[in-house]
């Protein structure tokens, strides 16, 4: 199993995975240094990456190599929160049109509902969608635009020859664009994926004509199949989100690959400025071991002066178990304190409704005292 890896957690999570079987492809120069690992440019089975706010994961995979990686994550990090994709990315159904909305075309997949953005189609009509987005915490997304993937290409719906941006060697462009030219299935065009640049021709080729067969085996599959029902098993999606203790236990697995400050990656989840500021003290130590314990110090001293403010508005995020993320009423810092690090919010509430449990009204003036810490 090969798993590709970016962001502020990929070198703690590389020696996790490699530590437990698993190999790693499309790694950084600094990465590879780090852990000693031989360059490889193949197709990963899994994808991890951080989410846009840094305090986790977005991990993409099929079912049995995803339940390995969680398998993992749950044995080695404390108390992760894990919400998975109800559907798989870039999977092929055959639904049917159930209703316009203001937003799309509701298909109906059978289990779940999808959008089928910008088309407008008759009530009833079957038709075979691919999954864009699998939807945590919102609507599952389509498309009418269907692709068969594979290891090394992947099939798509034009008469084109496209080549992963990642393939920089004009030579190696060339010979891909006129192979593809050469060998590309009637009615398709074919994407060549990065990891096709290091294989030979009669691999390409093979692949090609698997993928031309899948391709065949769908749409005869759709041809018999009631609507609704799925074709092709794409991959799930999962997020993980990482709790500050987690995040210090990964603070001890990087430690045993390279200088590692404590909360690093709780201060480099905050903003990149304070990222900049950890990476700064860690090259400090790697050179000077000793100012290890000045330095860290002198870093939660900058960060904690900077962040956060008393008067700063704090955004609250209620997550829940099926993903779906809701905005509560924000606080303004009223009081701070350090070491522990205390945070005491005044939250206003807006008049109407009751408040929950307690069957109260909210009235107009109303405000709670929310301490963090």
């Amino acid at each position: 199993m090969k798993a590709r890896i970016r962001g502020i957690y990929s070198t703690a999570l590389t020696k996790l995975l490699l530590d437990h079987g698993f190999q790693i492809t499309q790694s950084t120069q600094v990465i590879r240094n780090r852990l000693n690992i031989e360059p490889d440019v193949d197709t990963p089975d899994i994808d991890i990456r951080d989410t846009s706010d840094k305090q986790g994961l977005v991990v993409e995979a099929k079912d049995a190599i995803l339940n390995m990686f969680l398998n993992v994550i749950t044995e080695e990090l404390p108390n992760p929160l894990i919400y998975l994709s109800k559907v798989t990315t870039n999977a092929i159904y055959k639904g049917v049109v159930e209703q316009q909305t203001p937003h799309g075309t509701v298909i109906n997949l059978g289990e779940y509902k999808g959008l089928l953005l910008g088309e407008k189609l008759e009530e009833g009509k079957e038709l075979l969608v691919r999954v864009i987005d699998p939807g945590l915490g919102r609507d599952i997304t389509l498309t009418t635009s269907i692709t068969i993937p594979g290891r090394y290409a992947i099939l798509i719906p034009e008469n084109s020859i496209k080549i992963s941006k990642k393939i920089r060697s004009p030579e190696a462009r060339q010979t891909l664009f006129v192979l593809g030219k050469a060998i590309k299935p009637k009615n398709w065009g074919i994407l060549w994926r990065t990891a096709a640049a290091t294989r030979e021709t009669k691999e390409l080729i093979e692949e090609v004509k698997k993928l031309e067969e899948e391709a065949e085996k769908i749409f005869k599959k759709g041809e018999k199949e009631s609507a609704p029902a799925l074709l092709y098993e794409g991959e799930r999606i999962a997020h993980i989100k990482i709790p500050y203790e987690a995040k210090r236990r990964l603070d001890e697995i990087r430690g045993k690959v390279t200088p590692t400050i404590p909360n690093h990656h709780f201060y480099k989840s905050l903003n990149s400025e304070f990222a900049l500021v950890v990476d700064l003290a860690e090259k400090i130590i790697s050179k000077n071991p000793e100012l290890k314990e000045e330095v860290t110090e002198q870093v939660k001293e900058t960060i904690l002066q900077k962040y956060p403010k008393i008067g700063e508005i704090i955004e609250i995020e209620h997550a829940k178990l099926n993903g779906k993320r809701i905005h509560l009423t924000p606080g303004k810092i009223i009081e701070k304190t350090n070491n522990p690090l205390t945070l005491k919010l005044m939250r206003k509430f807006r008049s109407g409704g009751v408040y929950d449990a307690l069957n109260i009204p909210i009235e107009e003036g109303d405000y709670g005292i929310t301490e963090i810490t």
